[in-house]
């Protein structure tokens, strides 16, 4: 039974050291907890202490949850927040049980919120992250209130033939200029070496070998099934899906969905436009709350 692990023990060195200093850069954790599901423990940390419906924040792939490190302060100034190492990916969530389907991943992380004791959930992801909640949005959204996605992947536009060719270079046997050349056709730019959380990352795909199953993509009527207040922000610049075609299927299929292009963003938009970020998922967690209860 195979489960995610780092391919050596230099590997998990590195990428532990790269780990401790991209959560470095966020304020000191309030709370760390240690999550139990059927698939293993699911580490998350807690910021702020401003109470009310939580924050949880879900990382892109071959990430933890420090990727959110330009937006936590912000968040936390008003909300409690949560960041989350997904279970199967490189962080300090431990998979100790194959996870084989899209429905054993809204399962793990459905039985994380539960385990949590989180109720009234505002679900924030990016990327890949962005596909997970969305994923635990179609199958089970008891303790949901809202959704917010920022150019999530493999989720309203499929992934481009070209991206999965260049995704050779997330391999951890790509050589060191792939690999980069690959993170930056994600940001649109070339990567600055020297940005702890971008080190996380380079080492994540440099050491991690992921047994996570392909992302499925989800059908129109499956979209459908998502009841929760929603916010789409897709990339003008993405080089994951086409913006405007996202923008459509979203207004398409999500019953009650606010969606937004960002022109001058690409897929690396959480960093690139911190603020924006901050204030569209606090607006998003507010506008929601203040609306009727429909369930």
């Amino acid at each position: 039974m195979r489960i995610g692990h780092f391919t050596s023990t230099d590997g998990r060195e590195r990428f532990q050291r790269d780990y401790a200093a991209a959560m470095a850069l966020l304020p000191k954790p309030d709370g760390t907890a240690d999550a139990n599901t059927p698939f293993g423990t699911v580490r998350a940390y807690r910021f702020g202490a401003a109470g009310g419906a939580p924050l949880v924040l879900l990382p892109g792939s071959a990430a933890p949850g420090a990727v959110w490190a330009p937006n936590v302060a912000g968040l936390a100034a008003r909300r409690t927040v949560y960041i989350v190492d997904v279970l199967g990916g490189p962080g300090a969530s431990m998979q100790r049980v194959p996870i084989r389907t899209t429905g054993d991943q809204a399962r793990w992380l459905g039985a994380a919120l539960e385990s949590l004791d989180l109720r009234d959930v505002h679900l924030v992801g990016t990327s890949m992250g962005g596909w997970l909640a969305t994923a635990l949005a179609v199958r089970d959204d008891e303790r949901l209130a809202s959704v917010s996605l920022f150019d999530p992947a493999q989720t309203l536009d499929r992934i481009p033939l070209s991206l999965v060719w260049r995704s050779i270079g997330a391999a951890p046997v790509a050589p060191a200029p792939l690999r980069r050349h690959f993170l930056a056709s994600l940001g649109g730019g070339e990567v600055d070496m020297d940005d702890p959380v971008a080190r996380m990352i380079d080492s994540a795909m440099q050491g991690w070998s992921s047994a996570l199953p392909i992302p499925t993509y989800p059908t129109d009527a499956e979209l459908g099934r998502v009841r929760v207040p929603t916010l789409v922000v897709v990339a003008g610049r993405s080089t994951i899906l086409d913006a405007d075609r996202a923008r459509l299927r979203a207004e398409r299929s999500i019953p009650d969905v606010r969606a937004e292009v960002w022109p001058q963003a690409s897929h690396a938009l959480t960093g690139e436009f911190p603020d924006a970020v901050v204030e569209s998922v606090l607006a998003h967690a507010d506008a929601a709350e203040a609306r009727p209860a429909t369930r």
